[in-house]
């Protein structure tokens, strides 16, 4: 049952005593044939309670993600398309009835459209619709172009405000969306960048039709390519890496590549097969994993680099090698395509591709190299010579490769001030969580099941 908005008519002065007539004017050279209102209450929230940053409008790729801004939401029993053919002297025409509650809305989009396509718009934003009395609202529209990702060209003395708006589509839910709002997105030049607005049903906020969805906030998401984690099915104890696939807006599988990322054991309570997170949450459950590696919840390594304060600037990195410290993990590792380098550095927020032999931590530069020595491998981290520690403590990670296989692993970077206390040579990080035993033997975190190609 429609309850907020209880009447819409094609005429002005309908004298009901109570509500907006609404007189809509397009710009000059502007005709139209129909008037659309998309009226909202709220804003987008996504699961954890925070506003949804953008809306993925259609054909957008995984290269091109959605364009930032203000998403607000019309209200689950007001998602029945507003609109009027009605024209009066080339105006559009409506008269809009609120029931009690929901007088004072958040935004309201006008827009003026030519069969499917919006030619001017208007945001009207805090109206109050009234309930005890009549107003006549007089709304003069924009031109608009249509919309784009590109957020910096300027107008340059063309159209400033850009639309567009497409169709919902059907779902078990709503079988037939012929009555049903789609969603629009209105920009705005402020003379310095594009600012945007979505306005999207609160059932559906991205217009493909739910349920299932790949990614709420984006239609027909692109998620091939967004990593998720399995079991992996050749061992199926350990957690791994993979890419998600999506057909039908129906998440798919849990692709897994070559090498195989073999993960933490952790790892794995971040994804749910059944109710896959959004690729924002996997990020943000697998990063909060892997920084928290200190506290031992996952396998990871603590290195705390050495530099005198009392002695000459980076005193303990003068040399041409920098300062070198190393562990050990089990299995002899070799790189999958010589001559690639056996293990790489990652960002924590990057922990599952790309990588390189050094990576930036603050002003320190790290660079690790890994071999094989008997039935283990040796992986050893230098902090590079006259470059300036940070001061504080930092996590990365360290991609070890087994063949066809790899595992990550936190490692913790610290840098400690300690007078006359310059290392010499080598020293050793300290292993923190599941690390394998040897006497008595014991397993470890399941990742290092990876370490053994056989």
């Amino acid at each position: 049952m429609r309850w907020g908005l209880l009447a819409i008519a094609g005429v002005v002065a309908c004298n009901t005593g109570q509500g907006a007539d609404i007189e809509v004017h397009p710009p000059d050279g502007v005709t139209f044939d129909s008037v659309q209102l998309f009226i909202t209450y709220d804003v987008c929230r996504d699961s954890g309670g925070d506003p949804c940053p953008a809306i993925g409008w259609p054909q957008l790729t995984a290269a091109a993600t959605p364009v930032e801004g203000d998403v607000f939401v019309m209200k689950q029993d007001d998602e029945l398309v507003i609109k009027s053919t009605a024209l009066q002297d080339g105006n559009g025409v409506l008269h809009l009835e609120a029931a009690p509650g929901f007088e004072n809305t958040l935004a309201i989009a006008v827009v003026a459209f030519s069969g499917t396509t919006p030619v001017a718009a208007e945001v009207l934003e805090g109206k109050h619709i009234p309930v005890h009395d009549q107003e006549h609202w007089y709304v003069e529209l924009h031109p608009v172009d249509m919309a784009s990702m590109d957020m910096s060209a300027p107008a340059n003395g063309k159209l400033d405000h850009r639309a567009l708006s497409w169709a919902r589509e059907p779902s078990p839910a709503i079988p037939d969306t012929t009555d049903y709002a789609g969603c629009f997105a209105f920009q705005e030049w402020d003379g310095t960048t594009w600012k945007t607005k979505y306005f999207v049903p609160d059932t559906d906020h991205d217009c493909d039709g739910v349920p299932p969805d790949c990614d709420p906030t984006w239609n027909h998401a692109p998620v091939s390519g967004s990593r998720c984690l399995t079991r992996l099915e050749a061992l199926p104890t350990v957690c791994g890496a993979g890419l998600q696939t999506c057909v039908d807006e129906s998440p798919g599988t849990c692709k897994v590549g070559t090498p195989v990322i073999c993960t933490p054991d952790l790892l794995c309570e971040c994804w749910n097969p059944q109710d896959p997170p959004t690729v924002t949450e996997l990020q943000q459950c697998v990063r909060d994993s892997l920084k928290d590696a200190m506290s031992g919840s996952v396998p990871a390594a603590y290195c705390p680099f050495v530099d005198d304060p009392d002695a000459p600037t980076f005193a303990c990195n003068l040399n041409s090698t920098g300062e070198h410290m190393n562990f050990v993990v089990p299995g002899a590792c070799s790189s999958l395509n010589s001559p690639d380098p056996v293990a790489v550095l990652r960002p924590v927020t990057q922990p599952f591709s790309g990588g390189s032999p050094t990576l930036a931590v603050g002003t320190a530069m790290i660079g690790v190299h890994a071999s094989a020595s008997g039935l283990t491998c040796v992986v050893d981290l230098a902090w590079a010579p006259n470059t300036q520690a940070p001061g504080s403590g930092l996590p990365i990670i360290v991609a070890i490769n087994y063949g066809a296989r790899q595992i990550i692993v936190p490692v913790y970077i610290d840098f400690k001030s300690n007078s006359n206390l310059c290392p010499q040579g080598t020293t050793a990080c300290t292993k923190i969580g599941g690390w394998p035993s040897v006497d008595p033997v014991a397993p470890g975190d399941t990742m290092f099941l990876c370490t053994n190609p056989g």
